[in-house]
């Protein structure tokens, strides 16, 4: 999970995305395809891993708090759909960019999709700490 949550967060973003230019991330993406298809890829496999953690944590700490347990399970689920949500936007812009027919409207589209749900998901990626917190102490 933080092999694949790295590389799609922060490192290939990186590579990739000129917040102030557009047509330069828009020829980076399109240079860069296979590393752009390969961040998103990263990005479910961080959303399937994340969702197993609280799982995993569970068969340990459930003895402490069943319902805290589940609550942090909850809170993880919650994520889930944000977070396929928000690879969903770049999903698409790949698509067109391996179609040939993305533009700079797309491309601004897919990055407010993108932003809009993963703050979203970020809210849960949150949330769920302090039940586990309480779980273990």
């Amino acid at each position: 999970m933080v092999v694949s949550g790295i590389f799609a967060l922060a490192w290939a973003p990186r590579q990739l995305i000129v917040p102030a230019d557009p047509v330069e991330t828009l020829a980076n993406l399109t240079s860069r395809l296979q590393l752009f298809q390969a961040m998103i890829a990263a990005a479910v496999v961080m959303a399937a891993f994340f969702l197993a953690l609280p799982f995993a944590l569970a068969r340990f700490l459930s003895p402490a708090g069943p319902r805290v347990t589940r609550l942090m399970i909850g809170l993880v689920a919650l994520s889930i759909p944000a977070t396929l949500l928000a690879v969903m936007h770049y999903g698409g812009l790949a698509a067109e960019i391996a179609g040939g027919t993305a533009t700079l409207e797309s491309l601004g589209d897919a990055r407010a999709g993108y932003r809009r749900w993963i703050g979203v998901s970020t809210v849960f990626w949150g949330l769920w700490l302090p039940p586990l917190g309480w779980l273990i102490l």
